[in-house]
């Protein structure tokens, strides 16, 4: 594990590098190549400005993340804008899919046009939209990883409570959420409900109106890792991946996933880090379902009686559904319906603990 000061913004040249990764000729390289295609096709229809990001700090979206920020510096510094354009008229709406075109036919944007060395810190792109729709207890750690990210790619980030169907609601109900007609979502094939998903879904009769955009639909387990610490991106990810666990979610049902454990005689175990699992159907190895489980922190250390509670004091799970999430600083934004909206102010950085 590399630990450093990772600087306020993401590193441009890792952003361009995207497009050296997509021009390899890798098996990585063409997805990288396929959802670049993707993020750019939903851009083209929506427009960034009505469309938002699913971001929980977990490492696909984490990836997506890097992408889309990737697209946004390309589209800008070429001068493209960013969208909408007008769709290709052989796109096809059936049974509530959007049918995109095979990857083979998705081009990248235009190469990056030569330019003078760019100052390292400010943006290229506007706030990107972005939801966070919050676990029980999830680990501080991603909690600081998530408020870092802010900063460093420039989100305009609202954290919501409920189950996934409530938590979209909520979040297009907010101001914050008004006009998003489009939302990326990190879900892979072998994600819960990803098998029969397409790069570009609409949500379910009964749901809120939403078009799905899933740009690493076909990635696997290994390519997100090989992604996340490519030498000409170096990613950053939240440090819980370096200390055994490979997926992320609340502090009830989430540990070190067995398989990454070395067990030394008459010691205590030692754990792998999340890049090293070699079987990728594993990956969530080290999810429980809760039941009978106390809460634990990144130390494994469990609460007396099993009374969990969030120390931050952000969030609490209740029947009602969403409730007020208390914040102070510049980047928290006084919302209604129990929401939190943080925006890329200079409030929080990435920092020590961050790894890449």
């Amino acid at each position: 594990m590399v630990v450093m000061n990772t600087p306020e913004r993401i590193n441009p040249v890792s952003l361009d590098g995207v497009y050296d990764v997509a021009e390899e000729g890798t098996p990585l390289g063409e997805m990288v190549r396929e959802a670049v295609g993707v993020i750019d096709r939903g851009l083209d229809i929506h427009g960034l400005d009505k469309l938002s990001i699913s971001f929980n700090g977990g490492k696909d979206c984490t990836v997506l993340l890097h992408l889309l920020a990737a697209v946004l510096r390309r589209r800008s510094l070429n001068g493209l804008g960013f969208g909408p354009n007008c769709p290709d008229q052989d796109t096809v709406v059936a049974d509530g899919a959007v049918v995109s075109p095979s990857h083979s036919n998705i081009t990248l944007s235009s190469p990056l046009k030569p330019t003078t060395s760019l100052p390292f810190t400010p943006l290229t792109h506007p706030p990107i939209r972005s939801v966070y729709v919050l676990c029980p207890s999830p680990f501080d750690a991603v909690e600081e990883f998530v408020e870092a990210s802010v900063t460093a790619y420039g989100l305009k980030l609202v954290r919501v409570e409920g189950n996934m169907k409530v938590a979209l609601q909520s979040y297009l109900d907010t101001s914050e959420g008004q006009g998003v007609e489009a939302v990326l979502v990190g879900t892979r094939r072998n994600d819960p409900h990803g098998a029969k998903l397409d790069f570009l879904q609409h949500c379910d009769p009964g749901w809120p109106q939403l078009l799905r955009v899933h740009p690493i639909i076909n990635w696997s387990y290994g390519q997100v890792w090989e992604y996340l610490r490519h030498p000409k991106l170096q990613v950053p990810y939240c440090y819980l991946y370096d200390e055994g666990y490979t997926s992320l979610g609340s502090t009830y049902n989430t540990f070190r996933n067995p398989a990454l454990q070395v067990l030394r005689p008459g010691q205590a175990p030692i754990w792998k880090p999340a890049y090293a699992l070699e079987d990728g159907s594993l990956e969530r190895a080290g999810r429980g379902n809760g039941a009978g489980l106390e809460k634990r922190t990144e130390g494994e250390v469990p609460v007396i009686g099993g009374v969990a509670s969030k120390e931050n004091g952000d969030a609490t799970v209740t029947k009602e559904g969403p409730k007020v999430l208390l914040g102070s600083g510049p980047n928290v934004l006084a919302t209604t319906n129990g929401i939190k909206a943080t925006d890329g102010g200079e409030g929080t950085r990435l920092r020590a603990g961050v790894a890449i």
